[in-house]
């Protein structure tokens, strides 16, 4: 399902590369010693509804201020004692703990930082998504090969045509209600491999006939979180 590529598109002059590279996604460090960092990028089957969408050219910083909450994951900043970055993870939450006086503003900042939050939400992911997607399988009596979870910011979700499910780490910004449509979404398409009418028909009958006005809905929900996931984006650039 695409994620807004023409949005970002669009968006691109107000989030310009930074030309920062991975070495600033591995200075931040979990209470264990574990390094952050890691690379992926997939190609989406399933189109995403495109819509006309403005916004307003004011750039989302990570700061303080900054926190993506949903009815199962949040993710948000605070100030430590300490000196170093530290990732504070529980299932549900992840919290990013700076060292007083962070400069926020810099560019290198922004990379290091997003690319922890986005590290954080793969982990979620794999922790609570992943075994939805087994239960659903198991529950339609669907099945699929194996399912991946990627760093895309051009999908929520694709089925490759091996059989294998491919979930973006951005779907932490979405409720559960929306994140179960995608997953549900892409086990139909192990049937349906297109979205004509016998795919919309297969869908609702897992939905309860509700399969477009949750798509509908979803993207009216994710035009707000669009401009909090944009740091996290470039951060990957």
């Amino acid at each position: 399902m695409k994620l807004v590529a023409r949005i970002l598109k669009f968006l691109g002059h107000i989030f310009p590369p930074t030309g920062t590279g991975n070495a600033q996604g591995r200075q931040i460090r979990n209470e264990t010693g574990a390094r952050y960092g890691s690379s992926f990028n997939t190609r989406g089957s399933a189109p995403y509804v495109a819509q006309k969408t403005t916004f307003a050219a004011v750039e989302v910083f990570i700061d303080y201020g900054y926190s993506i909450s949903t009815d199962i994951f949040t993710v948000d900043l605070k100030e430590g004692t300490r000196s170093g970055y530290f990732m504070r993870q529980a299932p549900g939450h992840a919290t990013v703990v700076c060292p007083p006086g962070t400069d926020f503003y810099r560019a290198e900042r922004q990379a290091m930082l997003g690319r922890a939050i986005v590290e954080a939400m793969r982990k979620e992911v794999k922790r609570a998504v992943v075994p939805r997607l087994q239960e659903f399988s198991a529950r339609t009596g669907i099945t699929y090969s194996r399912s991946f979870v990627r760093q895309s910011h051009t999908n929520w979700g694709s089925c490759s045509s091996n059989g294998n499910i491919n979930l973006s780490v951005f779907l932490m910004a979405l409720p559960s209600r929306y994140i179960d449509y995608v997953l549900l979404h892409e086990l139909c398409h192990r049937r349906e491999m297109n979205h004509g009418p016998k795919f919309w028909a297969l869908l609702d009958s897992f939905t309860g006939g509700q399969a477009k006005r949750l798509r509908k809905d979803m993207n009216e929900y994710a035009r707000g979180v669009y401009p909090l996931l944009l740091p996290l984006v470039k951060a990957l650039r």
